[in-house]
């Protein structure tokens, strides 16, 4: 009996060790030989000694039949990649409005015309080429609908969506990325995995709420190393929960095309703003990442919004160990604050049009990752009673943010007197004390206001030219 209970206990032992292997592998990455990763169908690039990588994002290119803005704003991206030493970029899919061969002739024609040296590119669909045929993306791309590379010692993983009906559907990849995923977590441990897909997850990034992809998100739950990039929205890096952290890392990737923000607010999901270029730029040495967003009309990088994060202290189940989680980063912030000598001015009211301007609330000391979003404005008549609301965005996507904002509404019908409030609301939805003013919907111009509608109309279209001239040959 006694020999017995020495062998339970030496097996025991045995169990607990060989179970802990693994996890000791894993810390110590002792890593996957490159034969090993080819066999299953990895592609290295770069040196595995390398110190870190460094990589551009872009996404919703949107490259059309004819000669096209978009085709300036890639090659203006591509050229600052190369400015910044890239050693790869990789394009999340729309690359083209349809697919077709003469736009993406138009694309391979721009990557010629920006002479790349010593910088790998890489391609998946989304759902505008998707439209097309795979095999002239494959032709003209050179790349796979889906792909694993290891460069300079890091994995990456692209994804396409399903044809036919099914543009927004990548679930068919499902069993092929479970194995990506636990080869590159088997070869680097800790380190991250950067994995590409036109469409982000539901409710993770800002404005995937209402653009998303089906990506299952049970996928990445056991990957906290995970880097997820997608686009497909048109949103704004402006905004902190472009970047999501729950259980991993998603990114919004932006676009060089057309802008395009959440529903609510002003008369359009489409700002009225044109010359709206972002591209990302990530930066990674061990396991820490940089990640950051660089304006191409401005040529600024958007400051409050660079993100640093080191996967190797994200845990499974641990949310205060994502530096980027929502619901943590909601509760510790505070509400946008007025200047205390801020005011309404009303420009004019024509008709029962209102025209007013107002200086732009500030975010409070403390919390500089945040923005004011947006505003409420409240209308009420003599007794009290609310008779209007309305919600529009701060311009905090453009670069720099405007200090003062003018907005126009249209009053209710008949002649009366009414209050009106302005309420600012943070980026996690936290609504400031209000600004108020008196207005009357009697006609009303002065002089000195329609000298300053002049002055800013005339501003206005100056800087719309100046931005066009200065893009078209900067």
């Amino acid at each position: 009996m006694k020999k017995l209970k020495i062998l339970l206990i030496i097996a025991a032992v045995l169990v607990a060790v060989l179970a802990y292997v693994p996890t000791i592998a894993q810390e110590n990455n002792v890593g996957l030989t490159d034969d090993q990763l080819k066999e299953n169908g990895v592609i290295i690039e770069g040196s595995s000694s390398a110190e870190g990588v460094d990589f551009g994002v872009i996404s919703d290119v949107h490259i059309g039949n004819t000669i096209c803005k978009e085709q300036i704003n890639l090659l203006e991206t591509l050229l600052y990649f190369n400015n910044e030493k890239a050693d790869s970029i990789f394009v999340v899919g729309d690359l083209t409005n349809n697919g077709s061969l003469l736009q993406y002739e138009r694309y391979k024609a721009t990557l010629a015309a920006a002479d790349l040296k010593n910088i790998s590119i890489h391609e998946s669909l989304g759902n505008h080429d998707r439209s097309g045929s795979e095999c002239t993306f494959k032709a003209i791309t050179g790349d796979e609908i889906k792909a694993h590379y290891k460069i300079n010692g890091y994995h990456f993983i692209t994804l396409s969506p399903a044809e036919g009906n099914n543009k927004n559907d990548y679930s068919y990849l499902k069993e092929w990325l479970k194995d990506q995923l636990r080869i590159a977590q088997q070869d680097t441990g800790n380190k991250p995995i950067f994995v590409f897909a036109h469409h982000q997850i539901k409710n993770t990034v800002y404005v995937s709420e209402e653009w998303y992809g089906k990506l299952d998100k049970a996928l990445f739950d056991d990957y906290p190393q995970v880097v997820l990039f997608g686009g497909h929205s048109h949103a704004t890096n402006n905004h902190p929960q472009s970047i999501w952290q729950g259980t991993f890392t998603a990114i919004n990737t932006v676009t060089l095309s057309y802008l395009e923000l959440e529903s609510g607010y002003g008369s359009s999901t489409k700002p009225a703003e044109k010359g709206y270029v972002q591209c990302v730029m990530v930066n990674v040495s061990g396991s820490k990442v940089k990640v950051t967003t660089h304006d191409l009309i401005s040529g600024m990088d958007i400051e409050n919004q660079v993100w640093t994060f080191d996967t190797s202290t994200q845990v499974k189940d641990k949310p205060d160990t994502f530096k980027y989680n929502n619901e943590i980063r909601k509760q510790n912030s505070k509400e946008p604050v007025f200047p205390e000598d801020a005011k309404i001015t009303i420009d004019s009211i024509v008709d029962g049009k209102i025209i007013f301007t107002f200086e732009q609330a500030k975010i409070q000391q403390g919390d500089e990752g945040d923005i004011v979003h947006s505003y409420r404005f409240v209308l009420k008549d003599n007794s009290g009673t609310e008779v209007a609301t309305w919600k529009n965005w701060s311009k905090f996507y453009v670069t720099p943010t405007p200090e003062t904002l003018t907005e126009t509404y249209v009053l209710p019908s008949g002649e009366a007197d009414y209050t009106m409030y302005i309420y600012p609301v943070n980026a996690y939805g936290k609504e400031g004390k209000p600004i108020s003013t008196n207005v009357s919907s009697t006609n009303k111009t002065t002089i000195e206001a329609l000298f300053n509608r002049m002055l800013y109309y005339l501003k206005l279209n100056f800087n719309k030219i100046y931005i066009y001239i200065n893009h078209l040959f900067s």
